[in-house]
């Protein structure tokens, strides 16, 4: 099973201890005489606090695994980051408008017009 897995299905667990779980847990302990029937209500509130914040943890950690993960498919599939896109953004557009509208060079030839884009069509002249 991978720790992913291992890690999420262990959130699921510490959060799913209810106060009924927990309740009869200090049950037990009370019958098993570890635990008095004064303490009783404070046990069962440490158990939820400590089920909680163990959940939680499990949460960051599966948070930071998928990250992880992501990012190493990010990287493998030679995909650029927002921030990548958005610095080459500010690059283009320190060139100004002398590139044309829709991307359109400034050499002309005649009457063709040559685009930025090497796929686009070109017009020839007639």
């Amino acid at each position: 099973m991978s720790i992913l897995k291992k890690t999420v299905l262990a959130g699921i667990g510490f959060a799913s201890l209810t106060r009924q779980k927990a309740e009869e847990l200090a049950d037990y302990l009370i019958k098993s005489g570890e635990l008095s029937q004064s303490e009783k209500k404070e046990a069962v509130l440490e158990l939820l606090a400590k089920a909680e914040a163990k959940a939680e943890a499990g949460a960051a950690q599966a948070k930071d695994k998928i990250g992880r993960e992501v990012e190493k498919a990010r990287k493998s599939l030679g995909v650029a980051k927002t921030s990548e896109i958005e610095a080459l953004t500010k690059r283009v557009e320190a060139f100004g408008p002398e590139s044309g509208p829709a991307g359109e060079d400034r050499r002309r030839s005649g009457s063709q017009i040559v685009r930025a884009n090497p796929l686009s069509r070109r017009r020839r002249p007639n």
